[in-house]
């Protein structure tokens, strides 16, 4: 029988549609998979890992639990965060083990761990899963290069973030942990990475364990998962004075400097930046009759960093706690002498004044939890003709809720109080932030939510310039658009809040 040529095409096309309905085995695998599959933060790292103990047993590489054993938490999902316990670790085969119980991870649906009888060779098709550079749970396809006694060498593209993931099979079994990328002098990937095999897994598996069973599973306040829109944070910054953001930076608190930062006054700075460096450009593009549409952007760069390395606008603030630098006494006395006896100076010798070991943070006198942050060394090492300074100290980076700035029942700003301890002078410097501070963090937060309709009506923050008479800016009232020469003898001050609705 003959069957018309519009009859078989009809039949291709009906079979084409049927065959790219069927899920390929890499889509399958990530299907049964990606349920087991979590994000692991310790301290300011993050990694990933997965379950391989219908107990809530979780293995990732010790690396990313490494510099804050006490600061491990885990996401099952983008909405639940967990307190997680280290129950085990092998340093040199780089893999560990967390502990977060069986309730926060319902259901616990472990990987099967492989027990390799079928050889690893060379052009296998593998993948992985993970959390790589902050992004969603992704999945990443490769082959396998080579094999090693304890490691598998592939081409998967893993990134910062894809760290203690599982490597598989396209049977799902793990046959690896995701460990390291290779890369040359300049940090320019070889388009090599490799990851430990799963038989090292399976004998830490095997040994004792340890920790504070009570607190795994205890549940955190999860991070926010969508950034405020970049339009928004752009038109709100257009109409705010960037003099409102200079309490924020450099707050001198004992051999530290900290400075807080929001995602609307990293806006504000990039703005004013863009202003000032943007001023010729923008002369030349007019005289020579650029489109608007082509003219130079000073967010292009903002835009691209958000696109392509991390949401930057997140609706939380960020402290960062800076070891100050100074000339050592030693070093003055030198100089000092040397210039006396032959009249030039001598090189300086800098150090670093702090180096921070830990940082809490009380509102109200009551101690609160960051969502992430921790500690983590800074590295000089100048030696020229004016200075030398070779030395190492820890900077501490914390992400805070923005809640924990609300208002008072009063409609007062609470008191926030930061705790450093110093390795260096072993002493703790404590900074009372100023109240100024605290309500203009909370406008930052709640101003643009408020703005964007999101969420429960939040009371605002007024704020009012006091001038002198003779800065030629008034009393008080001062618009953002007068000229700043005149602004320069004003001052800040609180009014009273404004209504939610």
């Amino acid at each position: 029988m003959r069957w018309p040529v519009g009859a078989l095409l009809l039949s291709v096309s009906l079979t084409q549609r049927v065959v790219g309905q069927q899920p390929t085995a890499e889509t399958q695998v990530y299907r049964s998979a990606r349920v087991s599959v979590v994000r692991v933060e310790a301290g300011i790292g993050q990694g990933s890992g997965f379950i391989v103990g219908d107990n809530g047993l979780i293995a990732t590489n010790d690396h990313v639990i490494a510099e804050a054993l006490t600061q491990v938490s885990v996401y099952t999902d983008s909405a639940t965060r967990v307190r997680a316990v280290v129950v085990a670790r092998d340093p040199d085969s780089d893999i560990a083990l967390l502990q977060i119980g069986p309730i926060s991870c319902h259901p616990c649906v472990a990987l099967k761990l492989s027990d390799l009888s079928t050889p690893l060779e060379p052009g296998e098709r593998i993948l992985t899963l993970g959390y790589p550079l902050g992004q969603p749970l992704t999945l990443t396809a490769g082959l396998i290069s080579n094999v090693q006694a304890h490691a598998l060498i592939t081409d998967l593209p893993l990134n910062p973030g894809n760290s203690g993931g599982p490597i598989l099979r396209l049977n799902g079994e793990v046959i690896a942990v995701a460990t390291f990328r290779q890369s040359d002098p300049k940090g320019i990937g070889s388009g090599l990475s490799g990851g430990v095999l799963s038989s090292a897994l399976r004998t830490l598996m095997e040994l004792p364990r340890s920790g504070e069973a009570s607190i795994a599973g205890v549940p955190l306040p999860p991070m926010p998962n969508a950034g405020i829109p970049l339009s928004k944070l752009r038109d709100i910054a257009d109409t705010t004075d960037d003099d409102y953001y200079y309490a924020y930076t450099d707050i001198a608190t004992g051999p530290f400097q900290i400075t807080i930062t929001s995602a609307l006054s990293r806006m504000v700075g990039a703005l004013s930046l863009g202003k000032e460096s943007g001023k010729e450009r923008a002369k030349r593009e007019q005289r020579a009759d650029v489109p608007i549409s082509e003219r130079y952007r000073a967010l292009a760069s903002i835009r691209d960093w958000l696109e392509y390395v991390g949401d930057a606008a997140l609706p939380v603030f960020a402290v960062r706690i800076t070891p100050r630098m100074s000339e050592t006494t030693a070093s003055r006395i030198d100089r000092a002498l040397f210039a006396a006896i032959i009249g030039a100076d001598a090189t300086a010798t800098y150090r670093f004044d702090g180096d921070v070991r830990a940082a809490r943070f009380l509102r109200e006198g009551e101690a609160f939890d960051p969502f992430r942050g921790g500690h983590s060394p800074q590295r000089v090492n100048i030696d020229n003709e004016w200075i030398i300074m070779k030395d190492v100290a820890d900077f501490g980076f914390y992400i805070l809720p923005p809640e924990s700035f609300a208002p008072l029942a009063s409609g007062s700003p609470p008191e926030i109080v930061i705790e450093v301890d110093d390795l260096k002078t072993r002493k703790t410097y404590r900074e009372n932030l100023d109240r100024y501070v605290v309500a203009r963090m909370w406008n930052d937060y709640a101003g643009i939510f408020r703005s964007a309709s999101h969420g429960p009506p939040r009371a605002l923050y007024r704020f009012v310039r006091q001038c002198p008479i003779n800065s030629g800016a008034g009393a008080m009232g001062v618009t953002a658009g007068s000229p700043v020469d005149s602004l320069t003898s004003c001052t800040f001050v609180l009014g009273p809040p404004m209504s939610a609705h």
